[in-house]
């Protein structure tokens, strides 16, 4: 009762936004034009990440950007929110209170790739050889027209 208890305080506390591996709802916060450039990425660790415009469905995640485009990465392969993507690519990304509609496209260039799994490496300090991009999906996010 009390681990019950726990949770529903919790919840109740932060909303739906997601906390650290556990998922949220819909994202709050001012619904702005996305950016030309989002050079200001490289300064944010983390960004929220929303999926399932009909049931909400709200992620943290690392993000990169290369040559003014963003991109995710959903490490080791099939994840609820990418399959969510699959169905209805319109996504919602948070950054710091800011909401940003983009449409997210599957990456299977292999030289885009490429580039994508180095600018994780670089910016996360990851090992250059981690396991972390196999069978990873990688998607773009661009601006809804």
């Amino acid at each position: 009762m009390r681990v019950f208890v726990s949770i529903v305080f919790i919840v109740a506390l932060t909303g739906c936004d997601p906390m650290g591996r556990l998922p949220g709802g819909a994202l709050a916060g001012e619904v702005t034009t996305p950016p030309d450039d989002w050079a200001m990425i490289e300064e944010i660790e983390t960004v929220q990440l929303e999926t399932n415009p009909d049931d909400p469905y709200s992620v943290n995640l690392w993000v990169v950007s290369l040559d003014s485009e963003l991109y995710i990465a959903a490490g080791g392969g099939e994840t609820r929110w990418s399959k969510h993507i699959s169905i209805d690519p319109k996504v919602r990304l948070r950054i710091n209170h800011k909401i940003y509609e983009l449409r997210a496209s599957s990456v299977d260039d292999n030289e885009e790739l490429e580039e994508v799994r180095r600018a994780y490496v670089d910016k996360y300090a990851m090992e250059s050889d981690s396991a972390q991009f196999n069978d990873s999906r990688v998607f773009r996010l661009d601006q809804r027209y």
